[in-house]
């Protein structure tokens, strides 16, 4: 099944925009797959990362348990994250 991940890093937005930029080409090598859906966006508090994956053992894998992915992001600094993972019901509009 679907999942939904929010990754929301507190901190200076323009500042962690600026490392995410730097960081993720790097880093999304690194993965084993990569989200259906992928969007970044700077908030009053600091940035958020919204993706949706075709399943929670993939987004695991990919990104969560993947020990090089996780550490070119420590590298940069990035600071700790809040994740949230919600199973996704529907992904469109009807037609």
């Amino acid at each position: 099944m679907a999942v939904l991940v929010i990754f929301r890093a507190s901190g200076d937005p323009a500042d962690l925009l600026s490392r995410y930029e730097r960081t993720l080409a790097g880093a999304t090598a690194l993965a084993s797959a990569r989200p259906k859906a992928h969007f970044c966006v700077p908030t009053k508090s600091g940035i958020m990362i919204v993706d949706v994956w075709n399943s929670r053992a993939e987004l695991q894998r990919a990104v969560i348990d993947n020990k090089a992915f996780q550490a070119k992001w420590d590298e940069a600094g990035w600071p700790e994250e809040t994740v949230e993972i919600f199973e996704v019901h529907n992904s469109g509009w009807p037609e």
